[in-house]
């Protein structure tokens, strides 16, 4: 053979292999046919993130049309409701319920939380410390610059926030009386029950579809008790309520940070979904039996299995995606709650600083911009404990099968598709293929506000009820009520909390019997206001402040000196401190503060109304205790950091003989110093002790402070 024999060879093959077959087909079909059902096997995160804000069958029809991800959705199925012989095959029967849930459930719960980095929501493992609270104002209160039209009420409740309020002193002047008008109580309280501030609330379909919410029609029995109310001034509803659910464990920020009502956008996207994968099988029958259009696979015409497998295979995979889905989304149960009519909610969630599963997280008050129309909850699904053995995890049976169902359907229809498309025409698989990208970006679509934040404020590290309790008295400059563009400083608070350190013993109110009635006292002031909402959010978020121990070790001297020299008569007092007026204005205010007798005649002195005032006394005078020194040749930025304590003086009353020998024989020896003082502007005296205004406290006569 002469040598450019061979060569006329090899090109007369390739020649007589691209006459064999079409070069459309012979390239495509064995890219797409194989390449498309393969490619929708994969796309981990975007299915995980899809199937964890998942709340009904729309999104389970939107994840099954033309799936993207079928092994994360059968893995997922799987973890979360299969039995433990399934588990065991895809190396998951070890895992924790709460890692399946953190990845894959829309609900938060003591294991699983939802927490601000600064930067976005993440969900981690753990409790954390976040706490919800539903704030119910005036209709309208956002849009008017917080000017709503409210009367002073009398709550009922007996734990519930009473009393402030003369006229505020916030330059606008605006919206409630702080805590005249404001209740304070947990979800499940019998006051919310009967009066119905917050209630639940389930969608219709209308509501879903439209994505509005139907205007309440008149309660009778609503309406019945308005009508009482209006003859009983005394028992009106309050202005403001502040509601926390005690019943779920953390908070959900990702379904409340975005005003969701109804699901229009899913069910639209739902039948597209639906009308375009039926599309597909509909254009693959066209294909394979419509004699006009009918294609040839390798130029011949195609096998008879190859359209009965596609379209069989697609509507498999299709049930299983659909029943992989319903089992994670039915794992979880979500509740809506809906405020009263002529009420708009603003949710406020405080997060205090703390490590939580090995990542640190700050202190933060984040809020949405705009009123809810609902808030919703979601927790997930306990199986009955009567049917688990202590120290085990048991998924429910009806789960469980399902879970099995959706495998083996799901697995059996992508393999029964798989050969089918393989013998159908290349276009068939890029239809297929094109169909997947489409819902795939519908999908985002759907989600686009999982890209978007709330506002947030960052907060000073043990004073967030602070925070929130001082910004009702500025109430129509509320960060929550009006978001800023930009996050304010840490430092940054509302206004100043501050008691008069220094007062004359000469001019100290008296102790007080509390009146006989239990109705508001419209004469408290706004400082004395603000410690009762800080007292009222205290017990709502069952955190303990930075002064809870002295707060309780100061009551508790309280009550041993009170049972020790007074007498027993009457049943309840008050004492009181002063305080400036907020917002730089001169004045002072009265703060009151309860003692009552208990039934075993020992006097009880009220330590959580105690440890409200000096959080908030603490947060105010937190910027004086760090401003950093000025820039010096000395030792001062190490010593800050040491144990070198800032003198301060406690005045225990004017100089006189009879002080100074009682001090010298009941003082012990162990204590602090101490001296005689006299208060002066002269600076040469080499014997000055120069003391910052804010750490002077105590009782003496014609003594200048600056506090």
């Amino acid at each position: 053979m002469l040598p450019a024999e061979p060569l006329q060879l090899l090109i007369g093959a390739c020649f007589a292999t691209c006459a064999a077959a079409d070069a459309g087909d012979d390239f495509s079909n064995n890219l797409f046919s194989d390449l498309a059902p393969l490619l929708a096997l994969f796309g981990e995160r975007v299915t995980m993130q899809f199937m964890s804000q998942s709340t009904g069958w729309a999104d389970n029809i939107i994840l099954a049309m033309a799936p993207l991800g079928i092994i994360t959705a059968i893995v997922g199925a799987i973890r979360v409701g299969g039995p433990s012989w399934l588990k065991a095959i895809i190396g998951r029967v070890r895992e924790s319920r709460a890692i399946a849930e953190s990845e894959l459930m829309s609900s938060t719960s003591n294991e699983v939380c939802e927490l601000w980095n600064g930067q976005e929501i993440v969900r981690v493992m753990g409790a954390g410390p976040i706490r919800e609270f539903i704030i119910l104002l005036p209709e309208g209160s956002g849009k008017n610059g917080g000017q709503a039209n409210t009367q002073a009420t009398t709550p009922t409740k007996t734990s519930s926030t009473t009393g402030t309020g003369s006229e505020s002193v916030d330059s606008p002047r605006t919206g409630p009386k702080i805590a005249n008008e404001m209740l304070a109580m947990e979800l499940k309280d019998p006051q919310n029950k009967s009066h119905k501030y917050l209630e639940e609330h389930e969608l219709t379909i209308r509501e879903r579809i439209s994505g509005k919410l139907t205007t309440k029609g008149p309660d009778p029995e609503k309406a019945l008790r308005d009508v009482s109310n209006s003859e009983k001034p005394d028992e009106n509803r309050p202005s403001v309520v502040i509601i926390r659910n005690t019943d779920a464990d953390t908070p959900n920020l990702t379904l409340n940070v975005h005003n969701q009502v109804g699901s229009g956008e899913l069910y639209m996207v739902a039948v597209c979904g639906l009308v375009l994968q039926l599309s597909v099988l509909v254009y693959s029958g066209f294909a394979t039996y419509q004699p006009t259009s009918m294609l040839l696979k390798d130029g011949n015409p195609i096998a008879n299995y190859a359209f009965p497998c596609t379209a069989a295979g697609t509507l498999l995979l299709v049930a299983g995606m659909l029943i992989c889905s319903h089992v994670v989304e039915g794992s979880t149960s979500e509740t809506r709650y809906r405020p009263a009519a002529g009420k708009e909610a603003r949710v406020v969630w405080l997060q205090k600083s703390g490590t939580v599963n090995d990542q640190a997280f700050e202190s933060f008050a984040i809020f949405s911009n705009d009123a809810q129309a609902l808030v919703t909850t979601s927790q997930r699904k306990e199986p009955d404990s009567s049917e688990n053995r202590p120290g085990t995890e048991k998924t429910a049976w009806g789960d469980e099968v399902k879970a099995v169902t959706a495998t083996m359907v799901s697995i059996c229809g992508f393999i029964v598709q798989f050969i089918g498309l393989r013998g159908m025409h290349w276009s068939a698989s890029v239809a297929q293929l094109g169909a997947t990208i489409v819902m795939a970006i519908l999908r985002a679509w759907v989600r686009r506000n999982v890209a978007e934040l709330p506002k947030s404020q960052s907060l000073l590290s043990g004073h967030e009820m602070d925070w929130l309790a001082m910004t009702f008295g500025g109430f129509s400059k509320a960060p929550w009520l009006h978001p800023p563009k930009v996050g304010g400083n840490r430092h940054s608070r509302p206004w100043d909390w501050r008691v008069s350190a220094v007062e004359d013993p000469a001019k100290c109110e008296k102790l007080r019997r509390q009146p006989e009635t239990t109705g508001t006292n419209t004469d408290e002031s706004m400082t004395c206001g603000a410690m009762r909402i800080r007292r009222d959010l205290g017990e709502l978020a069952d955190w303990h402040g930075p002064a809870s121990v002295e707060a309780i070790a100061l009551a508790r001297a309280i009550e041993v000196t009170l049972d020790t020299l007074i007498v027993p008569e009457g049943e309840e007092f008050t004492w009181s401190l002063l305080t400036l007026k907020p917002f730089n204005v001169s004045g002072r205010e009265l703060v009151t503060f309860r003692v009552d007798r208990r039934e075993n005649r020992h006097w009880r002195a009220y330590s959580d109304e105690i440890e409200a005032a000096l959080s908030l006394w603490l947060y105010s005078v937190y910027e004086y205790e760090t401003i950093a020194p000025s820039r010096s040749r000395d030792d001062a930025w190490l010593r800050a950091k040491g144990t070198l304590e800032k003198p301060s003086l406690r005045l225990l009353g004017s100089h006189t003989a009879a002080l100074q020998r009682d001090l010298q024989l009941w003082m012990p020896d162990v204590t602090s110093r101490v001296i005689e003082v006299d208060d002066t502007k002269s600076k040469n005296d080499s014997s000055i002790m120069e003391v910052e205004s804010h750490r002077v406290v105590g009782f003496a006569s014609n003594v200048r402070s600056g506090s």
